[in-house]
């Protein structure tokens, strides 16, 4: 993995320690989501480091890519028209940029718009107005591969379950500093669900990866990542009478960044099955890379996205002769 600090980091995430009188995940759901904040007293300070495993004759996916098959029809992101720039303003409205979509995920904000420029994968958030009373998050504007309340990006392979993903890699470069006003993070939103699922609430563990925050949310213990410190924090989120895992690992002030380059993510994923926060048998439905937002926002944007992985081969029986 390869961090890049930006030019000038400003408003630096707070020291560990700090508390927050609610929890908070808000991110992929309409309305807000309470969350009660559990605190991991019984994980050592700095886990074992999690290696990526590989496998034989894995078959290559750039997510929206390669594999054979796919994903049944579905509710597939608008199809770029190659305009010079779109503008999306409406809640929850998104569109392709390639192997990736952008989605408005705007549940309590009187408005907030997203740029789009040439369809790539990128976009910039305008226009930005909270609609929530200050310490709650009214939006989480992103990019993203897979499924995300039953839109889609072109060509997912997702959803697969866990054991089957191998190597999962993503980059992602962001924009933007956090402006005088605005309250925010830089972090991936990654869902797994029990059971398969494309649609609706996913009920199983949301893991996030904050790369920079001005938020004080929380308290954190340390973990041992691929090498590096993180800060991790668990909240059981809820949401509709659904409940599940949310796993935060958070960069450590002075460490946060706005680009990660090849991020390998199977060293996230071990780590957390080791806490038995999340099962090899739940099913990957998407990788999210974007802000949650609590307030202002403008500004804040992105400007390269991709999330890649391996399927593993199905196991072939050959009856003996």
């Amino acid at each position: 993995m390869l961090l890049i600090p930006p030019a000038n980091q400003v408003n630096r995430a707070p020291l560990p320690g700090t508390t927050s009188s609610r929890g908070v995940s808000a991110t992929g759901a309409p309305h807000f989501r309470t969350a009660v904040a559990v605190l991991l007293a019984a994980i050592a300070p700095l886990a074992a480091p999690a290696m990526a495993t590989a496998s034989a004759g894995p078959v290559t996916i750039q997510d929206g890519g390669t594999s054979p098959g796919g994903e049944p029809p579905g509710p597939a992101a608008t199809p770029s028209r190659h305009h010079a720039t779109t503008t999306l303003c409406r809640k929850d409205e998104h569109m392709a940029t390639g192997s990736a979509a952008i989605r408005n995920d705007a549940w309590a904000a009187r408005r907030i718009c997203l740029v789009n420029r040439k369809d790539g994968p990128n976009f910039t958030v305008t226009r930005a107005q909270s609609g929530y009373s200050p310490g709650e998050p009214y939006a989480f504007p992103n990019i993203f591969s897979g499924w995300e309340w039953g839109a889609r990006s072109p060509g997912t392979r997702l959803p697969q379950q866990v054991s089957k993903v191998l190597d999962p890699v993503t980059s992602w470069y962001s924009t933007g500093s956090f402006r005088r006003g605005t309250v925010a993070n830089r972090a991936f939103d990654i869902w797994f669900t029990q059971g398969r699922k494309t649609t609706g609430q996913a009920a199983g563990t949301e893991l996030m990866i904050w790369l920079d925050s001005n938020t004080g949310i929380g308290r954190h213990e340390y973990v041992r990542i691929d090498g590096r410190i993180w800060e991790l924090a668990v909240w059981t989120a809820f949401h509709n009478d659904r409940d599940w895992h949310y796993v935060q690992y958070r960069l450590p002030p002075g460490r946060t960044t706005w680009h990660v380059r090849n991020l390998a993510l199977e060293p996230f994923i071990r780590a957390t099955e080791r806490f038995d926060l999340l099962n090899s048998r739940w099913w990957w439905e998407s990788t999210q890379a974007g802000f949650e937002i609590w307030r202002g926002g403008n500004g804040l944007g992105t400007s390269y996205f991709s999330f890649t992985f391996h399927l593993k081969k199905p196991r072939v029986h050959h009856k003996k002769k």
